[in-house]
């Protein structure tokens, strides 16, 4: 069996104290109190976790490396709640638009508001079930002027039309429905209209979630190797160093390229360079990097 947490409360004053003891730099002892109140003592350690120094064997010590100072884990902390913010931003202006070409492709194709009511569109039965049971959780639930507008006014079909749909399901929601149409005809008019290969597109939609939900849910981005590491077309694969597979300049690259067919990606671009050189203590390297930032989408 595991031990059994013992570790008490400390005070911001004793947090202080702990990472002085540990060899953190903090010039400014008031302004750190200030900022732990907000961001949380233990959310700050796991920024300052990169400045640790490691025993032989790779194993944590405690102890932070010389020059390790407080300024410098804000910096990283600031930088990536920045870059969170950039990310969501794009990645919603995404969503809306693949939402959008699902919602009106489907029911130009069918000649159907109501086809994805039909199990005969769709490869897996249960995944198909559990679809329609989300449907009919958020309309339930939803208090949208058109979903009322709806109920008030229509008997049947239980479910509002697809393009209602797209408005009040998730992201995470399509990318599956998309994965298990079972017509490759629709699914490759849906990836022509985006741009981007039927084969990339599903693996793309999945990621996307994953960045997505780790940014709403304020998860660092900086420095992390993300669990799904996305299907990688020629152009972008030549510009990842191997290993980088899983780090965000994928994702930089990825949303780009998504961006194009709504011409936005020079604007995401330039918020990314900028950011970066906002931030010249952050080495690109951690975040997948291994180019000249002005280079990065060339």
């Amino acid at each position: 069996m595991g031990k059994t947490f013992s570790k008490k409360p400390t005070t911001i004053e004793e947090q202080i104290t702990t990472l002085q003891s540990r060899g953190m730099d903090i010039p400014n002892v008031e302004h750190a109190k200030h900022f732990l109140a907000y961001c949380s003592y233990y959310r700050f350690c796991g920024y300052a976790l990169h400045f640790e120094e490691l025993s032989s064997g790779g194993e944590r010590t405690h102890r932070y490396k010389p020059h390790a100072t407080f300024p410098a884990v804000e910096d990283i902390y600031h930088f990536d709640a920045a870059l969170r913010r950039i990310i969501f931003h794009y990645t919603s202006l995404i969503e809306i638009d693949v939402r959008g070409t699902i919602g009106n492709e489907s029911a130009w194709y069918y000649n159907d508001a109501h086809w994805f009511l039909q199990t005969k569109y769709f490869q897996d039965t249960d995944r198909y079930s559990k679809f329609i049971d989300l449907c009919n959780a958020e309309v339930t639930r939803s208090r949208e002027i058109f979903i009322t507008s709806y109920r008030n006014n229509y008997a049947a079909p239980a479910l509002p039309p697809i393009w209602m749909l797209t408005e009040l399901m998730p992201f995470a929601v399509w990318s599956k429905l998309y994965q298990n149409l079972s017509d490759s005809g629709l699914r490759k008019i849906i990836a022509h209209k985006q741009g981007i290969p039927e084969k990339y597109l599903i693996s793309w939609m999945q990621s996307l979630t994953v960045l997505r939900n780790a940014c709403a849910h304020h998860a660092r981005i900086w420095n992390r190797n993300f669990s799904l590491a996305p299907r990688l077309s020629p152009c972008i694969s030549k510009k990842i160093m191997r290993g980088n597979e899983k780090k965000i300049y994928v994702m930089f690259l990825i949303i780009h390229d998504m961006l194009k067919k709504i011409s936005r990606e020079d604007d995401f671009r330039k918020d990314i360079e900028g950011l970066l050189k906002k931030h010249p203590a952050i080495d690109p390297q951690y975040l997948g990097i291994c180019c000249p930032i002005d280079e990065m989408f060339m």
